[in-house]
């Protein structure tokens, strides 16, 4: 018979609590609502760039807002070329705010290897070759991931996997590759939660969700997972929680414990993903 779960730990939520995608992967601030997201990239560049570099974060910016508006032409055949160059050029412009030193000539860290030329007609052979950190910071991708907090090695990826990581297809992808399990697990909330000093993280997952059953017995199953979260005995009516261990938090040193809260989130891929 398997152990019972421990009770959840008892706390209150922590004052200011981080809220959507800089939950996890930036500073605590205020949330900000704006209806021009450009605009607000144009107030990162301002705020956080060097005054010498600025003039480059603008022209990023702006090169990254006009190729966006090109690709929202419906009868423009290279629309995805356009939104890669818009992308690449807001990927210049984080790395700014980040105030991550680019090389002169930066190449974009992603190509195609020469094995796709034996195998152009057939899909499922096709690889993405992602190139590593390079000493002069020239390699863009892996400078992005590294800002993130992803995996920088130099490896090749095939094509049929990067399609499994796109949400918005993943039920057709299964549909055409045959797969039986989805390959994402939905979270309802992530709290967190402080007492006597101690501050962590509660993941809360619904146990009637259909993805959540799918993918949860392989998920705990993973070693990262298991050394991170711990599922507790408790939660709320249809509701399962998983918490990860405290770390010290005391007044202005919550802030330093939320970021050190980012660790097992990031070991064990969780992401926020903006849906309708």
């Amino acid at each position: 018979m398997p152990a019972p779960f421990p009770p959840p730990t008892p706390g209150v939520p922590a004052n200011n609590p981080p809220t959507g995608f800089p939950a996890f992967f930036d500073r605590r601030q205020p949330r900000v609502l704006t209806a021009d997201p450009w605009a607000f990239l144009q107030d990162l560049v301002a705020a956080r760039v060097d005054r010498r570099q600025r003039d480059t974060g603008y022209t990023y910016t702006n090169q990254a807002w006009g190729l966006f508006e090109a690709a929202s032409n419906p009868h423009v055949g290279s629309r995805p070329l356009l939104y890669y160059y818009s992308f690449l050029n807001l990927v210049k412009a984080a790395l700014l705010i980040r105030r991550v030193p680019l090389a002169i000539k930066p190449d974009h860290g992603i190509s195609d290897p020469r094995s796709n030329q034996r195998r152009r007609l057939r899909l499922g052979g096709q690889k993405v070759r992602i190139h590593g950190l390079a000493r002069d910071h020239s390699q863009l991708f892996a400078e992005f991931v590294r800002t993130l907090g992803g995996n920088t090695a130099a490896r090749d990826v095939a094509v049929v996997e990067l399609l499994a990581q796109i949400p918005s297809i993943h039920r057709t992808f299964m549909r055409v590759t045959r797969r039986r399990r989805p390959l994402f697990t939905p979270i309802k909330a992530v709290e967190v939660l402080r007492s006597g000093g101690q501050v962590w993280a509660r993941v809360i997952l619904r146990k009637d969700d259909g993805d959540v059953r799918a993918t949860f017995p392989a998920l705990k199953q993973r070693r990262g997972f298991r050394h991170r979260f711990q599922q507790t005995s408790a939660g709320e009516d249809g509701d399962m929680w998983l918490e990860t261990a405290a770390v010290p938090g005391q007044r202005r040193g919550v802030d330093g414990a939320i970021q050190k809260l980012t660790a097992p989130f990031r070991d064990t891929g969780v992401s926020t993903v903006l849906t309708g």
